[in-house]
């Protein structure tokens, strides 16, 4: 089993995109997007996004993915209830942009593994505690 993991890690410091084999440590592929308007793993012909794919289509010891963990961390409050465009600030719409970047490439992998079951949860990652908590386990 694969979970792939999504972390906003803030605006100077891009969004961490990270799958991994599940009960293991291994890890099968990590990058991190500048931003949250980045398509980059969702270009064809773009050899990050191949390699992104490939590692999700072709897991170790397994023919076919059957099932997925997505885990998408944001940065700020996702739970925050705007009433106003006003009010909206720079964390709501970077939570909007990360939220809609990770629907965009669960849509495409939706697309290409049809019958794939996938697990998802939305967290909010807290600063606090960055330094004392491995978001991979």
């Amino acid at each position: 089993m694969l979970a792939l993991d999504f972390t906003d890690r803030g605006f100077g410091e891009g969004i961490d995109v990270t799958i991994y084999a599940v009960g293991s440590d291994q890890i099968l592929y990590e990058t991190i997007l500048t931003d949250t308007e980045s398509r980059t793993l969702l270009f064809c012909g773009d050899p990050e996004a191949e390699i992104f794919w490939r590692c999700l289509h072709t897991p170790i010891g397994v023919d076919s993915l059957q099932k997925l963990f997505l885990t998408a961390r944001c940065r700020f409050n996702p739970l925050a209830i705007d009433i106003s465009t006003k009010s909206t600030g720079r964390p709501e719409v970077r939570n909007a942009g990360f939220l809609r970047l990770v629907e965009e490439v669960l849509d495409e992998l939706m697309t290409r593994e049809p019958g794939l079951l996938v697990e998802v949860a939305l967290t909010r990652r807290d600063p606090a505690f960055a330094n004392c908590v491995n978001f991979n386990q």
